[in-house]
């Protein structure tokens, strides 16, 4: 018997792996660092290197003081998980989209994509 995850804390690693997985089919590589600093996924796109933020469902922009590059807001769609979306937003795009965050409103713009990797490892 093991001891039971909260509802929260599932969520949240549904979300975590749900990014991870989708990051392959990008050829970004992705892992979760030894110790939890603040970052919830340390990913590499070519050479670029970047701190990833993961809100699963319960989305808001982090504190303007945390260091991250990339912030991965996923919706779950029940226990769909292929059809979970996934939002992904650098540091700055977040702040000016904290309004739509909050209402779970974003633009499908952000949705992950190539064109999306492309541009946020490029900076």
């Amino acid at each position: 018997m093991s001891n039971p995850l909260d509802e929260n804390t599932m969520k949240g690693t549904i979300g975590e792996l749900l990014v991870l997985l989708r990051f392959l089919f990008y050829n970004v590589q992705a892992c979760f660092p030894l110790k939890d600093s603040g970052n919830d996924l340390i990913a590499i796109y070519g050479d670029s290197k970047k701190t990833i933020q993961v809100k699963t469902d319960t989305w808001s922009v982090p504190n303007t003081e945390k260091i991250y590059n990339i912030l991965a807001l996923v919706k779950l769609s029940g226990k769909k998980l292929d059809e979970a979306k996934i939002y992904l937003l650098s540091k700055e795009e977040a702040e000016n989209q904290k309004r739509n965050i909050r209402a779970g409103a974003l633009s499908d713009e952000f949705l992950i994509s190539s064109a999306r990797i492309d541009l946020l490892f490029s900076c």
